[in-house]
């Protein structure tokens, strides 16, 4: 018996050592894999944890495509990370992402992707474990990068023989769906996405006119589902031109966010703007991204959350000379051409550090309804010198048949600290009805134009 035990502990240790030179793991650890990775399989199931460094554009870690649609992936890792560095100018790049799925031309008929060169995009549910840290750090030009980029609907246009002011071609939209594609993602429970990018030295030339862009998630026109007490951020330090944002929510895209739920953002401009500037969102919900040409139907979005969610966004720029930017924004929540349904206690915190032309708690816009649970409050802190701050603001387009709704169901308070800004509003509603069904409670501090509030409220609170 001894010695079969003593046979026994050698072939343990042998196996073991086997195992450490070959570089795998034992006694069930995860594999930490330095290479990305091309889903083969419609159910494959993904255990190995990501440490991945790239300097190539356009890069996946993990990327599922139409060869494995109709099933359910599921990714088991622990930690997935990234980095980017010295990637170029208007590169896609995200830690995981499902391929477009379709793209529509100018009749309405659903176009063969195949014939453009074009996967025809992924379908399907991908399953992501609970506590799952994503992270990355990108630095680039004018690069555009996704934690998580559900690329549902990739373009929902054609080609046109026109161009863009920066020599590109224009996309014409027409086909307007109505729906998101048949891509699902479901985050688990306590989740943490948290992305960084840093714009370098362009090396071509200016930067100005691209926007550096950072999204935790984009859900570009599919549905995805985040588990409770989930924590997704996106930070950008730019020269010229920043875009982060927590969750981008857009081309009917469906977004359910559970309970706990912190979204924030944060935009750092570290040199003079003249181009594009910035614009920074906790959460943003439209059809159209930043810096898209305008499409010619708008689909509608929707946006959900449990109780307790967070939003937090904040722009910083030091010493800058914003002479002629095309935006200097900071917005807590976005929403246009969308639905957006929360539970209790929601607070949006809005901060500005330095200097601004708009900062907004909530930001309601084209049609939209915004019903928001007991409890809610937007909170804006203008440190600096802005020309416009808001706690709520409403506007209706020239073209909007609707104008927007907004019902606070229970309790609500706006503050508003804006003693730099030249004017500031606790509410401003434009062709838009906001009705209280609780008490409705305006801080404002603003020692030039002070609005608290313009507009009516029907119900229980006032104006």
């Amino acid at each position: 018996m001894k010695c079969n035990q003593e046979k026994l502990s050698k072939r343990l240790i042998l196996a073991i050592g086997l195992a450490v030179l070959l570089g795998g793991s034992t006694y069930g650890e995860a594999a930490v894999r330095t290479t990305p990775l091309a889903v083969t399989d419609k159910n494959q199931t993904i255990s190995d944890d990501f440490n991945f460094t790239t300097d190539k554009d356009n890069f996946s870690v993990i990327k599922a495509d139409s060869s494995v649609s109709g099933g359910t992936i599921t990714i088991d890792s622990k930690t997935i990370h990234a980095e980017g560095d010295n990637l170029g100018q208007l590169s896609k790049n995200a830690i995981i992402r499902t391929t477009g799925s379709s793209v529509y031309g100018k009749s309405g008929m659903n176009l063969d992707p195949a014939s453009l060169g074009l996967d025809p995009g992924y379908e399907g549910t991908i399953n992501l474990a609970d506590g799952l840290t994503i992270t990355g750090t990108i630095k680039g030009d004018g690069t555009s990068t996704m934690g998580i980029y559900e690329e549902g609907y990739d373009k929902l246009g054609t080609v046109v023989n026109n161009v863009n002011k920066n020599g590109f071609h224009r996309y014409i939209y027409s086909n307007n769906t109505g729906k998101p594609a048949g891509v699902t993602v479901n985050l688990g429970k306590n989740t943490k996405i948290d992305l960084t990018g840093i714009q370098l030295a362009n090396r071509s030339g200016t930067v100005e006119d691209y926007y550096f862009r950072n999204f935790a998630i984009c859900n570009d026109g599919s549905t995805l589902n985040v588990g409770d007490g989930s924590s997704l951020s996106a930070t950008a330090y730019g020269r010229y031109a920043v875009t982060p944002a927590a969750l981008y929510n857009s081309k009917y895209g469906v977004t359910h966010l559970g309970n706990n739920v912190t979204l924030s953002a944060k935009g750092v401009l570290t040199e003079k703007t003249s181009g594009n500037g910035a614009e920074v969102y906790g959460l943003i919900s439209r059809h159209d991204h930043v810096g898209d040409d305008k499409s010619d139907v708008n689909g509608r979005q929707t946006v959900t959350a449990g109780d307790n969610l967070t939003v937090n966004a904040n722009l910083s720029c030091h010493d800058i000379d914003y002479e002629n930017p095309y935006s200097l924004a900071v917005i807590g929540a976005e929403i246009v051409n969308t639905d957006l349904t929360t539970g209790k206690n929601t607070t949006i915190h809005t901060t500005q550090d330095d200097k601004g032309l708009g900062t907004y708690g909530l930001f309601v816009n084209k049609e939209s309804t915004a019903t928001l649970g007991d409890g809610f409050q937007t909170i804006v802190d203008a440190k600096g010198t802005t020309y416009g701050v808001y706690g709520l603001y409403a506007q209706r387009s020239r073209n909007d048949k609707s104008g927007n709704v907004i019902t606070f169901q229970g309790k609500a308070v706006t503050t508003v600290n804006a003693a730099g800004s030249h004017q500031a509003f606790g509410t401003a509603l434009y062709g838009s009805t906001l009705t209280a069904q609780g008490p409705y409670t305006i801080n404002l501090d603003c020692k030039r134009l002070c609005y608290p509030g313009r507009g009516s409220v029907p119900g229980k609170g006032s104006l």
